[in-house]
């Protein structure tokens, strides 16, 4: 449900697939400022000059913050429309 392929065929950024996912109802509106956080958190951790090293409580923190959403994703689905 990430939102249709790009022009030229490929997938879409996470960024976009975050936003189609806010504008059809999959992600809740107040849920939309922890998937960007999560987003810039890969971003900035996967670029070899930002690495950083997080304690087992704030990794636990992070984690299950992003379990918990996972698992948001997969309620039943309540699509809505663009206009």
């Amino acid at each position: 449900m990430g939102g249709p392929k790009t022009k030229r065929g490929a997938d879409p950024a996470f960024a976009a697939r975050i936003r189609w996912l806010r504008q059809h109802g999959v992600i809740a509106d107040e849920h939309a400022h922890r998937w960007d956080g999560f987003r810039e958190l890969r971003n900035d951790t996967s670029d070899p000059k930002m690495q950083s090293i997080f304690t087992p409580g704030n990794a636990y923190t992070v984690l299950s913050a992003v379990a918990e959403c996972v698992s948001g994703l997969y309620a039943p689905p309540t699509l809505r429309t663009t206009r």
